[in-house]
């Protein structure tokens, strides 16, 4: 049985499906350095550490108040 293990880097694709953004935000938001990635040959790895902390800065809307 194979352990659940997290990676410790995402690919756009990853970062796509937990954020439900589209690929050009997700390249955006790397190339505007908010969320730091590193490039292996042509794939961009995005850090899962540097995701969680982006995540935590984003401000929540009520939308029950409309916000």
């Amino acid at each position: 049985m194979r352990p659940n293990i997290k990676p410790e880097w995402l690919s756009i694709q990853d970062l796509m499906i937990l954020t439900s953004l589209g690929r050009t935000k997700c390249y955006e938001l790397v190339a505007s350095g908010e969320l730091d990635a590193i490039k292996v040959g042509r794939a961009v790895r995005v850090s899962r550490a540097s995701y969680l902390e982006w995540v935590r800065r984003q401000r929540y809307i009520n939308v029950a108040a409309g916000e």
